[in-house]
């Protein structure tokens, strides 16, 4: 599996389950994505808001401890992650958290509507990761949708 199939099934995602609700293809786009991911214990469903895109790998996970591993071999990461991102490899040559970053970030983020933060928030950083002027750790301030419900919240006052 390629960055360009998790990308266009994330767009199919957010254009006709989280925009028209359409439960059919979203349950068809959730059969041929854990299909095709075979033999990787990564797994694709839905949240608890049926039109939420979720990825499970058998443990919960978040972005802070995604990156912790990540950062252990950045530079490198980093590399293996701009190549996925170039269609250069395939899912299953990278490994294990970065695949799961890959999931989450091509599919489930853009089928949540954040794909602009691929080219304005993400690839930016994946480059500066690249380079050792940054680290992953930066995902938390540096990436917008790994901000969580109750931090994206946090300044947002009614009056």
């Amino acid at each position: 599996m390629k960055m360009s199939d998790l990308y266009k099934a994330g767009k199919e995602w957010n254009a006709r389950v989280w925009i028209e609700g359409n439960y059919v293809v979203r349950d068809q786009i959730i059969a041929d994505l854990n299909a095709a991911l075979g033999g990787l214990s990564i797994r694709i469903g839905h949240g608890w808001q049926q039109y939420d895109p979720v990825v499970r790998v058998g443990r919960p996970r978040n972005y802070v401890s995604i990156a912790a591993d990540l950062d252990n071999d950045a530079q490198n990461n980093a590399a293996l992650f701009i190549r996925f991102a170039d269609d250069g490899c395939e899912l299953s040559d990278l490994p294990r958290t970065l695949q799961e970053l890959c999931v989450i970030v091509f599919f489930a983020e853009t089928g949540r509507g954040y794909g602009s933060g691929l080219e304005s928030e993400l690839y930016p950083l994946v480059g500066d990761i690249r380079s050792g002027n940054d680290v992953w750790a930066s995902l938390k301030t540096r990436y917008t949708p790994s901000l969580t419900y109750q931090e994206d919240n946090k300044d947002y006052i009614l009056e």
